[in-house]
């Protein structure tokens, strides 16, 4: 059984496999224990800088919100936002505000 990693070279948001690394952030800390699966995704997350900030909103609408709760948290600490946390009755609004400031940065 082979696992699962990516064949991206850090920083290269568009060959990464986000489901997993969205698994291993679900916990949504840890990021600053390099030795755990959090810390090492965020690690990898991190290293591929702003052009990961659109696939983490991405998952903002996703139907576990585990996983969006972790991309919110995920680009709070990567950003210095203070973005709200997503539930079920606002996650659509939250990934619209998050998809604008993604934008917005890269004018």
């Amino acid at each position: 059984q082979e696992e699962i990693r990516t064949k991206a070279a850090p920083g290269d948001a568009g060959k990464a496999n986000w489901i997993k690394l969205m698994q291993d952030l679900r916990s949504g800390g840890a990021f600053d224990q390099p030795d755990r699966p959090e810390g090492k995704a965020f690690e990898q997350v991190k290293s591929m800088g702003p052009a990961a900030y659109p696939e983490l909103v991405k998952f903002i609408d996703n139907e576990d919100i585990v996983l969006a709760k972790a991309a919110v948290k995920v680009l709070n600490t990567l950003t210095g936002r203070e973005g709200q946390m997503p539930n079920d009755a606002n996650k659509g609004a939250i990934m619209a505000e998050w998809k604008a400031w993604v934008e917005k940065q890269g004018k």
